[in-house]
């Protein structure tokens, strides 16, 4: 788990698929933590790897860029990733990356 005055970070696999729980606002402020955290997230080919960012007020580009990034990676390892609970403007930067990355982040 990575804390930081802006972001809080979860990353557990209680029921055997990565659940990473994004709580707050993530900014360059951030970043350096929030990639750590996804580092430390290791998936095996089937693994199912959730990204829930229900409580997730903000994301900027940079940050939106590690969580393909990461999906990429998981992607490419065998596992499947799935974004929860994505708001709209994470729907539209989710979006505007699409032709930068195939990920489905």
């Amino acid at each position: 788990m990575s804390t930081t005055e802006l972001l809080r970070v979860s990353c557990d696999t209680s029921d055997g698929a990565w659940r990473i729980r994004l709580v707050g606002e993530a900014d360059f402020s951030v970043l350096d933590d929030l990639i750590g955290a996804l580092q430390g997230v290791t998936v095996r080919p089937g693994q199912e790897a959730r990204l829930d960012v229900g409580r997730l007020q903000f994301v900027d580009l940079a940050c939106m860029r590690s969580l393909v990034d990461f999906a990429q990676r998981a992607e490419r390892l065998g596992a499947r990733v799935h974004v929860e609970q994505p708001n709209a403007t994470f729907t539209r930067l989710r979006g505007m990356l699409a032709s930068d990355a195939p990920a489905r982040v």
